[in-house]
Parts: C-alpha cells; sequence; structure tokens
C-alpha cells in the first residue's frame, strides 16, 4: 500500500540534486551543457527564462519522460522557486530518469545573481 502511495504522490527516498545558479551558467558554458527544463506554464516562460531552456510545463512533464532520457544528457528542472522543478524532477527520476537536477531558488535565484534572461 506504502509503495501504491509513493509512486502516486511520486515521493522518493533519493535526494534530487541541487545546482546553484553560478555551478548552472557555468555549466551550460561547457561544451556539453545541460539540459534545461522550464516546468513553468507557458505564459511564464514567455515572460522570460533562461536561455536555451526548454517549456515543459509540470503537468506534461511525465509524457516527456521518455524523450528527455533519449537526449542523452544532463536534465536540469527550474521553476520560479524551486517548487515545481522539485515537483517535475521526482516524476522523472519515479520514470527512470537517474541524470537530473533542479536549480535551487529557481528564476527568482537566477536572476538576483543578473545572469541572462531572455523573453
Amino acid at each position: 500500500m506504502f509503495s501504491f502511495l509513493r509512486s502516486l504522490f511520486f515521493l522518493s527516498r533519493e535526494t534530487i540534486a541541487t545546482h546553484d545558479p553560478a555551478d548552472l551558467r557555468a555549466r551550460l558554458e561547457k561544451e556539453n551543457p545541460l539540459l534545461v527544463i522550464d516546468v513553468r506554464e507557458p505564459s511564464e516562460f514567455a515572460g522570460g527564462h533562461i536561455p536555451g531552456a526548454v517549456n515543459i510545463p509540470l503537468g506534461r512533464v511525465l509524457s516527456h519522460a521518455a524523450e528527455l532520457a533519449g537526449r542523452n544528457r544532463p536534465v536540469v528542472a527550474v521553476c520560479l522557486s524551486d517548487m515545481r522543478s522539485r515537483r517535475a524532477a521526482a516524476q522523472l527520476r519515479h520514470a527512470g530518469l537517474r541524470d537530473l537536477a533542479i536549480l535551487q531558488g529557481g528564476i527568482f535565484a537566477w536572476v538576483r545573481q543578473g545572469y541572462p534572461f531572455e523573453t
């Protein structure tokens, strides 16, 4: 029963890795950058996002799990603060992705550091 509830709510005993904004920026500048998925709604994404990010709203993350796994790149989930990205990462972990993380503090932290932001 507990296993069912854990899968239903995507609870995980595993901790999801985090990147602070400086670490994420440095990793994005490398030759094989991370794949950033912005799990906010399209209207939020249109208002501004990390350059190169792909918009996959939280409600559609699971339907893209196989596609994300097939890209063979580490995935970093991003949202406004980091609440939705934690949920997205937990869902993707449950779906079998292992090389994933979240942006600690979300877009708020990214912008606070003055890092690139595009509309």
